[in-house]
């Protein structure tokens, strides 16, 4: 062997060697739990190959700080929610994100009445809404709007935004 095929060899077995040294040391990253992290440490998935990026490399477009992808854009629905919601008057309860209990009506009736709402076709609508606490059914009207509102003829009150 001439003493050039032995400096390629050698050239060879230390960029190998260099290769294989950042790879343990990007796993050993990977792995070691970030005390800033939300959850459990993260853990390889077995097979998956570890990969650096190349020096001077950019990250692919739309790719967040960790080389992660964010979340796909939100929906125009999702956008619309940014919009200020509208008030809910005062005092009910909250029984979901989108449904609220005027006084003497329970979160169990309410979330009824939404789902009867919303199996109604939405909108301005009549239909009947079953209490699981008072094991009735109530004739209910609901007007349409940003805050629909649901009535009994008793003082039941149902607040669903829209």
């Amino acid at each position: 062997m001439t003493s050039k095929e032995s400096g390629s060899a050698a050239a060879g077995w230390v960029s190998a060697i260099a290769t294989a040294a950042a790879a343990a040391i990007a796993l050993f990253a990977w792995l070691w739990p970030d005390p800033s992290a939300d959850g459990p440490p993260r853990t390889p998935v077995a097979g998956a190959a570890v990969t650096t990026p190349a020096a001077g490399a950019t990250p692919a477009a739309g790719a967040t700080d960790d080389g992660t992808t964010p979340p796909a854009t939100p929906s125009p629905r999702a956008s619309a929610s940014l919009e200020p919601l509208p008030p809910i008057p005062q005092p009910v309860t909250t029984c979901s994100s989108i449904v609220f209990a005027g006084p003497r009506t329970s979160c169990p009736f309410a979330l009824n009445v939404e789902a009867g709402w919303r199996e109604a076709g939405g909108g301005t609508v009549r239909f009947k809404a079953h209490s699981p606490v008072t094991n009735l059914a109530y004739d209910m009207r609901c007007t349409d709007g940003k805050v629909v509102v649901c009535t009994a003829q008793t003082t039941a009150v149902v607040y669903i935004r829209n």
